[in-house]
């Protein structure tokens, strides 16, 4: 690491969120180079497996310049685990300032015939899904489809690793399921997709009329839900979102994200969504207000590092 140190000699080193490392940090004290942490946020398990080494964990803070926290919240729980106050400024979360997907028309088109998407089937979106979450998606997809939509289920699982698990879980349920490869290999369209690669979600998010967020229907942390609503899709998500509390509690404040808690309530409100274009689109308006009256997280805390570092 000394090593490193010598060669890079940085000037200011910017921390993001919680990688939190004593030696590093101890290192950089001692050569006396200022240290920040931003986007900081402290979740319930984060903040009480840290009261319970507090001893430790205040020196260990008191060594960043400044910490700038997404949320009151997080304010206050990094000051109750011994942060002096006016080392402590919100500046809000900076994923809200994200650029939208950017994609043509002719990409989008490209991407639909790629995956034999029907342009008079609705899409319903799972991303980021988790071991567990897809039981509860097939059985939710079963009832939708019971309902009498037509619709296309897609499943971006967190580990695109598992795609092959994932496609069985459907089959088993009496579903057709198959990865985005062999969609593109056989060249037939299939109810059930699994992605089975990295790097495609967030446009996949365009293509998608409901969008349910994974890692919310088991004990995940829940993912980031600003992907879908910054191309103003509907948002569900399930009842475990503490790594994305504050964004989650704002979209469902405005109407833009729907909390369920079991397959039962994804397939009626998904089904709802679908079979009502007024309320889909209310809904995905609201999500997209959200998360456009959120920016600027990112130029508050440029301006906090600068303003320090001038001194």
């Amino acid at each position: 690491m000394n090593r490193a140190l010598n060669i890079i000699k940085p000037r200011q080193v910017v921390i993001v969120e919680t990688d939190i490392w004593p030696n590093f940090l101890y290192r950089l004290n001692k050569r006396r180079i200022p240290v920040y942490l931003v986007n900081a946020r402290l979740s319930d398990r984060s903040f009480s497996g840290y009261k319970r080494v507090g001893l430790l964990m205040a020196p260990l803070l008191s060594l960043f310049v400044h910490i700038c926290v997404q949320t009151d919240s997080d304010r206050r729980r990094f000051r109750d685990l011994g942060v002096p106050e006016n080392r402590l400024v919100t500046v809000g979360n900076i994923k809200f300032d994200q650029a939208p997907v950017s994609i043509s028309t002719d990409d989008r088109n490209q991407l639909s015939e790629k995956l034999k998407l029907s342009a008079n089937a609705p899409v319903l979106l799972a991303g980021s899904t988790h071991d567990g979450e897809e039981k509860a998606l097939s059985d939710a997809y079963r009832r939708i489809c019971a309902s009498g939509i037509n619709s296309v289920l897609i499943v971006a699982p967190r580990d695109p690793g598992r795609a092959a698990d994932v496609c069985k879980i459907f089959n088993r349920s009496g579903f057709d399921a198959m990865t985005m490869d062999q969609v593109e290999r056989h060249q037939r369209p299939s109810s059930v997709v699994v992605v089975d690669r990295i790097g495609v979600l967030r446009k996949l998010y365009v293509l998608a009329d409901v969008a349910f967020v994974g890692g919310s229907l088991v004990r995940a942390g829940g993912h980031n839900p600003l992907e879908p609503a910054s191309v103003a899709k509907p948002v569900l998500f399930g009842p475990h979102t503490d790594d994305f509390r504050w964004i989650c509690q704002a979209l469902e404040h405005a109407g833009g994200a729907i909390r369920v808690f079991n397959a039962d309530q994804l397939a009626d409100n998904v089904r709802e969504l679908i079979l009502s274009k007024e309320k889909s689109s209310h809904v995905g308006r609201c999500a997209y207000e959200v998360f456009s009256k959120n920016r600027g997280a990112v130029e508050r805390t440029i301006a906090v590092i600068a303003n320090l570092g001038d001194r």
